[in-house]
């Protein structure tokens, strides 16, 4: 890894990198207070900047998170610790493998741990985060809480700014539902789902175009949860919505949607089958089948 400046994190990687190292060798070394206490604002801010500026690979991803373990117990940078832009780039980690998936999950531990309650904002946007994370690597009940808590937070937000904050509400109902749902708990689930629509009906009513993707999202959800608890004609009308929608949106915009309409298409397939309309379900996989071949 070649880098216009000489910079000690990166040093000390490529050594632990060399010798066949992994980053469980490599944290607790950046967080030695000796180490912390040799780097410079130059050597945090350098590297911040070369991964905030979009050159972040899944090569130099970890360097992300020794950079923020070292200035974390470097008193005299902590300044430089800053959570949001932590947000940001442990978003841009390649999401590829449960490696990288753990590494976004470090990341995001350590901005949660630096940002207090008073934070709101930032708080809850960080926890959605690493719940969604948490989430793909299986571990539903460690997001719930998290969500539970991101929730409350958006909801007092939105009490006083409802235009501003509203979506977020929406957003982590949304996310609350698909764990409660992967939880096993399909009747919170579904409550979610509807709260999280009934929010997104009406901004997608003021803003079609910003809101209706997340309205087809949301719908889709409801469908999977309503099939899961027996409601087929409920799922299907669910299903039925959703792919008008996305339809409607991968007209304008393919490489953005069509995906949307064949994972949709697949979903109504599925309900059909077990309404017992193997027709219609039959024609319904061969146009999923038919845009997944495409795609």
């Amino acid at each position: 890894m070649d880098l216009p400046f000489d910079n000690p994190i990166v040093r000390l990687w490529q050594e632990i990198e060399t010798a066949g190292g992994s980053l469980e060798d490599a944290i607790p070394k950046v967080r030695d207070p000796s180490f912390a206490s040799i780097l410079t604002e130059a050597d945090i801010t350098e590297l911040h900047e070369m991964l905030e500026s979009g050159e972040m690979s899944e090569d130099s991803a970890p360097l992300l998170l020794l950079l923020y373990q070292a200035a974390g117990v470097a008193d005299h940078l902590s300044a430089l610790v800053r959570r949001a832009p932590m947000l940001t780039l442990a978003r841009s980690i390649p999401a590829r493998g449960a490696q990288a998936l753990q590494l976004r999950t470090e990341i995001l531990d350590l901005a949660l741990g630096l940002t207090s309650r008073g934070e709101a904002e930032l708080w809850s946007a960080i926890a959605n985060s690493l719940a969604g994370v948490r989430a793909q690597l299986g571990q539903y009940g460690a997001a719930l809480p998290l969500l539970e808590e991101a929730l409350a937070i958006c909801r007092e937000l939105a009490a006083a700014e409802p235009a501003a904050y509203r979506p977020d509400v929406a957003g982590t109902l949304n996310n609350l539902g698909t764990v409660l749902s992967d939880l096993g708990e399909r009747a919170g689930a579904k409550a979610a789902y509807e709260e999280a629509l009934a929010i997104r009906r009406e901004l997608a009513a003021a803003e079609p175009a910003a809101f209706r993707p997340d309205v087809a999202m949301t719908v889709n959800n409801l469908g999977n949860v309503l099939s899961e608890l027996g409601d087929q004609a409920g799922a299907k009308a669910a299903y039925e919505e959703a792919l008008a929608i996305y339809r409607e949106l991968a007209a304008a915009e393919p490489a953005a949607f069509r995906p949307d309409v064949a994972m949709t298409l697949n979903n109504l397939g599925a309900v059909l089958s077990r309404l017992g309309d193997r027709a219609a379900a039959k024609a319904t996989y061969e146009e999923t089948l038919a845009i997944y071949r495409e795609l």
